[in-house]
């Protein structure tokens, strides 16, 4: 697994957590997907398997949209679409940092490069595509958190984790609902305490917590924790090179209240 950054410099601090509201959905079904990076030919051929219907169901995404994987800007793409919904990745803010420096804070530029930003050319290619720029744009105001439904069919969306320890309580639907004081945003985009390796005892659920989707750490299966679901299992490793490990493209299907399926799509 590639090594990414703890943070970057300009995300420390008392940054503001977006926490965006959606209703539930009464209509279709919410399909929640885990980290893409740039796989979208992955999601498309999953998206059919799914018979994937855009006039009632809805996608919804962990963040990490882009890097590494073979089709960066197709993913971003899915921000133009009214039936998709994300929270912000660690890979969008490296971009989104380098986009809104011009290339000018180099040390967001490299950050950017070093974790699989390649793809991305700075000023000249947003100069050279009015599309993208209004993409990245739409990157930029991705909510942090998102809250999905009311009572017993609610769940979240939040890319890395609420703040949490193997040993602690993380925080509340009723401290979420009160939007977060005194909670920092890093461990939302950044944070890999809850889902890296495994430590005997730590409960799957969490009282006061609804089901919490995550990604950012990346292994073959999916993994349950203090009432968080990480569907990072990998996807784009899968797709760069193939037959190198179990990882698969994971999705949750929700039809309503504690209907949960989880699918798994592979090259």
């Amino acid at each position: 697994m590639p090594a990414t950054p703890d943070k970057l410099p300009q995300q420390q601090g008392s940054d503001e957590i977006r926490i965006r509201h959606l209703p539930g959905n009464t209509a279709g079904r919410d399909l929640v997907v885990g980290d893409l990076h740039g796989c979208r030919a992955l999601l498309d051929q999953a998206l059919d398997a799914l018979e994937f219907n855009p006039a009632t169901d809805r996608l919804l995404s962990v963040g990490d949209l882009v890097d590494r994987g073979p089709d960066s800007p197709a993913c971003l793409g899915l921000l133009l679409e009214p039936w998709f919904h994300a929270v912000t990745g660690n890979h969008e803010a490296m971009l989104v940092a380098r986009f809104l420096s011009d290339d000018r804070d180099l040390s967001a530029r490299d950050m950017h490069q070093a974790n699989g930003g390649s793809w991305f050319h700075g000023p000249g290619h947003v100069a050279s595509d009015p599309d993208l720029a209004t993409l990245l744009q739409r990157a930029a105001a991705l909510p942090h958190l998102l809250v999905v439904g009311t009572g017993r069919e609610r769940y979240h969306l939040v890319h890395a984790e609420l703040p949490a320890g193997r040993n602690t309580p993380v925080v509340t639907d009723a401290e979420i609902d009160a939007g977060l004081p005194g909670v920092a945003l890093d461990p939302l985009i950044w944070t890999r305490q809850l889902m890296s390796g495994w430590a005997p005892g730590v409960p799957r659920s969490q009282r006061g917590l609804s089901t919490t989707y995550c990604g950012h750490t990346p292994e073959p299966k999916v993994r349950r924790r203090r009432s968080h679901v990480c569907l990072d299992t990998g996807a784009c490793f899968g797709v760069v090179n193939p037959g190198d490990g179990d990882y698969a493209l994971s999705i949750v299907e929700r039809t309503g209240r504690d209907c949960e399926r989880v699918h798994r799509f592979a090259t």
